[in-house]
């Protein structure tokens, strides 16, 4: 049976691998497109900035709602749902040719954006468990090199390729792809969604209480640590073409740089974890 685990552990170890890389590479797929976005909407920066709440909004949501659906069903079920939804949203950021649709894209696309990564995150923790290995740091390695790849690709055919074709060929290919990779998920009676036997409610932390302190400090530091990320990935090409005149194309290569920088430092967590440096 140890056995067994071990090797259904590796293949899902593949699978979410697989999934983060594909979390970055649609959920950032409009990231290199922004700027001609915004000059077709006629957006001011603060318009747009209003704007991109949307897909903040969404992904409150999303998260609240994946934890409950996980523990209910299961943590594949979640990607297969949101593998459909997350490029329903990435179709319709580049069907937009008005504020109302952009909105509509952008918050489908945050809230499963977020549904994935709780249920992947997830996933990601007994694959470790079942394998007995570190494989944490390298899964959002994955995130960050699609992240690079749809930022790169995005650049690239930008002169050849309307933001519209671009994101829809992304849409679709993403549709079909997480499919494919959900098969290859720990089935929910291995995925630990339900937590440990005999764990009741002994584990759970009140919402406010001493306990609960420190979980708020990381999370109000961790949704700081968002800030630099968003400006990175979603004005650094406004700032490039706007204020520095780098034409079409070019103005993605901050975002592409900037993923360049976080893949060094994910791929390189799970050997500083497994020397004891950290």
């Amino acid at each position: 049976m140890t056995t067994d685990l071990y090797a259904l552990g590796i293949r899902a170890r593949n699978a979410v691998w697989a999934s983060f890389f594909f979390l970055g590479f649609l959920g950032l797929a409009w990231i290199p497109r922004i700027p001609e976005i915004k000059d077709a909407l006629g957006l001011s920066d603060g318009q747009f900035g209003l704007v991109l709440l949307a897909s903040t909004v969404g992904s409150i949501p999303g998260a609240q709602l994946a934890g409950r659906v996980v523990h209910t069903y299961s943590s594949k079920l979640v990607v297969r749902i949101s593998g459909v939804l997350l490029p329903v949203g990435v179709f319709v950021i580049g069907l937009a040719d008005n504020v109302q649709i952009l909105l509509l894209g952008l918050f489908i696309t945050g809230f499963n954006v977020a549904f994935m990564d709780i249920a992947i995150n997830g996933q990601a923790v007994e694959i470790e468990k079942h394998t007995k290995g570190r494989w944490m740091s390298s899964f959002h390695g994955l995130w960050s090199i699609g992240a690079f790849a749809t930022t790169l690709v995005g650049g690239l055919v930008a002169n050849f390729v309307s933001p519209r074709d671009n994101l829809i060929a992304i849409a679709i290919f993403g549709l079909f792809v997480y499919q494919f990779i959900a098969h290859y998920l720990l089935p929910a009676e291995h995925d630990g969604h339900l937590g440990e036997p005999g764990e009741g409610d002994a584990g759970k932390v009140s919402l406010f209480g001493k306990q609960s302190l420190i979980l708020w400090a990381l999370g109000i530091g961790l949704m700081c640590s968002l800030i630099p990320e968003g400006g990175a990935y979603e004005w650094s090409g406004i700032l490039l073409q706007d204020h520095m005149g780098i034409g079409k194309g070019l103005n993605a290569a901050a975002a592409t740089t900037f993923s360049l920088a976080m893949i060094v430092s994910r791929l390189l967590g799970d050997r500083a974890l497994k020397s004891g440096a950290m």
